[in-house]
């Protein structure tokens, strides 16, 4: 999922030549994108060929940090279940932070001071455990 940039396009074929051309030139990757759909204005669904090529803009999506002017991001499509999960992640890091510890965010993961913590999936309170 791509938001925060609005791609110029007229039609499904131009929106995935012109999301191609947006990976190559900003992430430096030439993967083949099979579909894109527009879901709202500035927010996009991108299908792949395979997880692989997936892994790659995953790994590379941080040098969009370099836009000064808009604020793009690229994010897993989620269910609902899975970004209440993303939520409580976050909101643990957050809390985490403030108490001064070094803390970063995975897909149903926590590092806090280089101590993995994985999403608990079976219990019903949604704990992180190590």
């Amino acid at each position: 999922m791509i938001s925060g940039h609005a791609f110029n396009d007229k039609g499904p074929e131009e929106l995935k030549v012109v999301t191609n051309n947006f990976l190559k030139v900003n992430l430096d990757l030439d993967i083949n994108v099979k579909k894109v759909t527009k879901l709202a204005e500035k927010v996009y669904r991108i299908e792949l060929d395979n997880e692989e090529d997936k892994e790659k803009v995953m790994r590379k999506k941080a040098k969009l940090r370099n836009f000064k002017e808009k604020k793009i991001y690229i994010n897993e499509d989620l269910t609902k279940e899975e970004e209440e999960k993303q939520w409580q992640i976050r909101h643990r890091a957050k809390e985490e932070r403030s108490r001064g510890k070094n803390v970063k965010i995975g897909y149903n993961k926590i590092c806090i001071n280089g101590t993995t913590w994985r999403w608990n999936r079976g219990l019903e309170n949604r704990n992180v455990e190590h």
